[in-house]
């Protein structure tokens, strides 16, 4: 994991690689709440990631939630990766619209996925 933080416009890059599986999730959730106190915009790029599961899909939901009801936003970068599509198309995550607390309309999962 590598973090980038630019103090001056509280903004943040936390670029994820390797597996975001259940096996790091607890590393990748401790990494994910750290940013969020210092930064008001986090962007996590997961373009090298070499997998991803359903762990990390519901702990990027808990991230964007949570930096929503705090003001902040949360993004994702590296939607070209083929294992995140993989994963979005196959728990079930793509959607066409975002969730009933997705109030900002940038939900992770809208239809950033179709053919």
């Amino acid at each position: 994991m590598k973090t980038l933080i630019d103090k001056k416009t509280k903004s943040a890059t936390l670029v994820l690689s390797e597996e975001l599986t259940i096996a790091r999730v607890s590393a990748i959730r401790d990494a994910l709440q750290n940013v969020l106190e210092e930064a008001d915009n986090l962007t996590v790029d997961v373009g090298v990631a070499s997998e991803i599961d359903l762990s990390f899909l519901q702990l990027m939901c808990s991230a964007h939630r949570t930096g929503a009801s705090r003001g902040k936003q949360v993004t994702l970068a590296g939607r070209e990766n083929t294992v995140l599509r993989q994963a979005v198309v196959e728990t079930g995550y793509l959607r066409m619209e975002g969730c009933v607390l997705d109030v900002g309309k940038n939900c992770l999962w809208v239809d950033k996925y179709h053919e």
